[in-house]
C-alpha cells in the first residue's frame, strides 16, 4: 500500500512490535506479537534501529517524496517444504484501519483520513502499560 502523505510528514507506526535489521536505512521492519510483521519503505528518515521495540502511534520516521510504502505479511508454513521454500515464504494480508470512514480495510484509489483514539493506541498494551499511558496523559 502506497500512503500519499506529503514529503517531510512524519510516518508513525501502525501496530506495536520489535524493529527488525534491514539493508536500507529508509527501510524498517517491524515484527508484530501475533508473528505478522509491516514494512515501511520509502521512508526519507527512519528514527527507530534494530532491538527496539515500538509502540502503536509511535513516530518511526519522515515520509520520503513519494509518500510512504507499507507492505504486510508474515511467513506462511504452506510455502514451505522438506528443500526449503517454494519461491517467496511469505503472504501478504490487508489489515484493518480505523479512519474517518469507521475501521475498514483499505480500497484501492480511494481517499481516506486516518482517525486515531486512546482505545486504538492502548489495544496491545499490557495493564501496566495502559495504566502508565492514561497516568501520563491526564497528569499533562
Amino acid at each position: 500500500m502506497i500512503f500519499r502523505i506529503q514529503e517531510g510528514d512524519t510516518v508513525y507506526a501502525t501496530r506495536r512490535g520489535v524493529a527488525c535489521v534491514t539493508a536500507l536505512p529508509q527501510q524498517l521492519l517491524i515484527y508484530h506479537p501475533d508473528h505478522t510483521f509491516a514494512a515501511y519503505l520509502m521512508m526519507h528518515q527512519n528514527f527507530i534501529h534494530a532491538g527496539e521495540e515500538v509502540m502503536t502511534g509511535q513516530p518511526i520516521g519522515i515520509a520520503g517524496v513519494l509518500g510512504v510504502s507499507v507492505s504486510y505479511f508474515f511467513l506462511d508454513n504452506n510455502k514451505f517444504n522438506s528443500n526449503g521454500p517454494l519461491g517467496y515464504p511469505y503472504s501478504h494480508f490487508t489489515p484493518v484501519f480505523r479512519t474517518d470512514k469507521g475501521d475498514v480495510k483499505l480500497e484501492e484509489k480511494a481517499v481516506y483520513k486516518s482517525a486515531i483514539d486512546d482505545e486504538l493506541i492502548m489495544l496491545e498494551m499490557t495493564k501496566r502499560e495502559k495504566k502508565k499511558f492514561q497516568k501520563q496523559k491526564y497528569s499533562k
